[in-house]
């Protein structure tokens, strides 16, 4: 299920927002793998606080981006993969389009979206 608010943000930044979308490195696409700023900060937080040094960091725009990032991290052409219903359409399309040959649908409880592994 997607949450979809029914409420405007605050005004505040909404004014901002104003301003923001005439500057261009705003209000065109960024790189695929997030601001490089960002990035950055995240590396340095996760080697300092979290003595994480070796990682790669992405910052995506949503769930959906993510998921597609992940599957071409971990999947090759001819990789066979199970998924279990009920899953989002655009999870299959991301297998079918990194190659994935052999997709496996098993069977979920339809009351609890637990797999059915048995």
């Amino acid at each position: 299920m997607q949450g979809v608010v029914y409420w405007q943000p605050p005004r505040q930044a909404l004014e901002k927002v104003q301003k923001l979308v005439w500057e261009p490195s705003v209000s065109r696409y960024g790189a695929d793998e997030g601001l490089p700023e960002l990035r950055e900060a995240l590396t340095k937080k996760l080697r300092e606080e979290n003595n994480i040094c070796k990682s790669s960091v992405m910052v995506t725009a949503g769930a959906n981006q993510a998921f597609v990032n992940i599957v071409l991290t971990l999947c090759d052409a001819g990789d066979s993969v199970v998924m279990f219903a009920p899953y989002y359409f655009n999870a299959y399309m991301s297998f079918q389009m990194t190659g994935v040959t052999n997709i496996l649908v098993g069977t979920g409880d339809p009351d609890t979206l637990h797999p059915d592994a048995g």
